[in-house]
């Protein structure tokens, strides 16, 4: 089964993760990786036509939605396209989270929402404390 994956961040921010993606794995990606920006002046409703066509054009019958802020225009946008196929939006996304769907890309669409959980919230922690 084909899952393709669609970003719908902030400006600059979807094709940032997509492109240190490919740094790190190399080109192709295991899976399509379309990306949707939403400047700040955005008309929500043409984002959101942009949004239904990158779905209905994605070489893959199922999509994971992956956003940067819960509650942002980017999210509204990813949640009202994702609603009407009744697909699965995860918001936070960062580049742990990104890699870690792109490296089981084998794997079904519920099993990949965990794992991209999982890949996202792992990654958080604190790397060194600051000793004064």
């Amino acid at each position: 089964m084909s899952i393709g994956i669609l970003l719908v961040t902030h400006e600059g921010l979807g094709p940032a993760l997509k492109a240190a993606a490919r740094q790190i794995l190399g080109a192709p990606l295991p899976m399509t990786v379309e990306t949707l920006e939403v400047p700040p002046d955005a008309d929500l409703a043409q984002l959101r036509a942009q949004a239904d066509a990158l779905l209905a054009g994605m070489d893959a019958p199922q999509t994971l939605v992956l956003t940067d802020l819960y509650g942002s225009s980017p999210a509204n946008v990813a949640l009202a396209a994702a609603e009407a196929r009744g697909l699965p939006v995860l918001a936070g996304v960062n580049l742990p989270m990104l890699l870690r769907v792109l490296n089981y890309a084998e794997r079904s669409l519920t099993d990949l929402v965990d794992t991209a959980l999982e890949g996202g919230l792992r990654s958080i922690f604190l790397a060194k404390t600051a000793i004064r």
